[in-house]
């Protein structure tokens, strides 16, 4: 029982302070990142609170939480780069998707660039399904 209560705390702080970012700040990123270190054994959990907090944000808030994601996995590693493992493609399309600004698209195509989880990165193991999702005049300018 005190498991559970000690996950649901987790979970509950984490998300409370998961929905203040709203906006790119890196020492919010940094304690969210230092607090997802500190409750690794509950990864899978915050892992579904970042997917559904990006999945929910509207697209102006989007690119801080995949940020977020981007740090957990660079500094963290480990349960984390497992569970994103598992819908980094789809996370990172259905952000580009929802785009419509396309300096925006281009922060989201370069986020991850140098990040792999376990081994997938959106840009080399999907490409074409970001191919597809591109807009009509698209420009990295």
């Amino acid at each position: 029982m005190a498991a559970d209560e000690a996950r649901e705390d987790a979970c509950r702080d984490y998300q409370s302070s998961l929905e203040d970012l709203t906006f790119n700040s890196k020492p919010h990123i940094n304690m969210l990142t230092i607090l997802a270190e500190e409750n690794v054994q509950f990864a899978r959990d915050i892992v579904t609170l970042i997917e559904a907090q990006i999945a929910k944000a509207p697209s102006t808030e989007k690119l801080p939480v995949m940020y977020l994601m981007d740090s957990i996995v660079k500094n963290v590693g480990g349960n984390y780069q497992t569970a994103f493992a598992k819908n980094i493609v789809s996370t990172f399309v259905n952000v580009f998707e929802k785009s419509i600004n396309h300096k925006f698209q281009n922060r989201i195509l370069n986020t991850p660039k140098n990040t792999k989880v376990q081994n997938r990165s959106p840009q080399t193991e999907d490409n074409s399904r970001v191919n597809i999702v591109v807009k009509p005049g698209y420009s990295e300018e």
